[in-house]
C-alpha cells in the first residue's frame, strides 16, 4: 500500500513538471517531503524508472 502510494505521488509530481525546467529526482524528494511523505531520491529514481519516465536531461526541451 505505502509503495503504491509514494508510486501515485511520484507519477502526479512527474506529470506536473514543465519540459523547459524538469525536476531532478532530489527535487521531486524534497517536495514529497514537504507533503509529508518520507521518501528517498534513488526510491523516487526507481519509481521513474520502472514507469518508464526519462532522467531530468532525459525530459528536458531545448527551445
Amino acid at each position: 500500500m505505502r509503495q503504491e502510494l509514494n508510486l501515485t505521488q511520484t507519477q502526479k509530481l512527474s506529470e506536473k513538471m514543465i519540459q523547459s525546467h524538469p525536476l531532478s529526482d532530489q527535487k521531486i524528494a524534497e517536495k514529497m517531503q514537504e507533503k509529508g511523505i518520507s521518501i528517498l531520491r534513488r526510491t523516487v529514481a526507481k519509481y521513474r524508472g520502472q514507469m518508464g519516465i526519462a532522467d531530468a536531461g532525459g525530459r528536458k526541451v531545448y527551445l
